[in-house]
């Protein structure tokens, strides 16, 4: 068996074992959000795995969904931001506002003149 086998075969006996808990278990909002980032991270990489040409082209393509991604959130949020699902009384708004200036700051300087 490959490694990479070896490694599906690993996640997809957790992710049962994790499937089986959660119907006995009521787990905190915290962790449930925790374990989806986590998925999500999985997905991405395994994406990129799957999408690159080869090892060298591993990075490039993780970077390359990572950014597709993001702007599918930006996109999203800025959607519920204008429609008024997402408002200053939303509780994670701050953390939002704080996040999205300071990713601000950061691309400002990379902006290809």
């Amino acid at each position: 068996m490959s490694e990479l086998n070896e490694v599906i075969r690993q996640l997809k006996e957790a992710l049962d074992r994790i499937d089986l808990s959660l119907a006995w278990e009521n787990l905190p909002v915290a962790a449930i959000e925790e374990f989806k980032m986590v998925l999500d991270d999985v997905r991405t990489s395994l994406l990129a795995l799957v999408a690159a040409g080869g090892p060298s082209d591993y990075n490039r393509s993780l970077r390359r969904l990572r950014m597709r991604r993001a702007t599918q959130i930006c996109e999203n949020t800025l959607a519920s931001l204008v429609g008024g699902t997402i408002t200053p009384r939303t509780p994670e708004y701050a953390e939002l506002k704080s996040t999205a200036t300071e990713t601000l700051e950061q691309v400002g300087p990379l902006v290809e003149t």
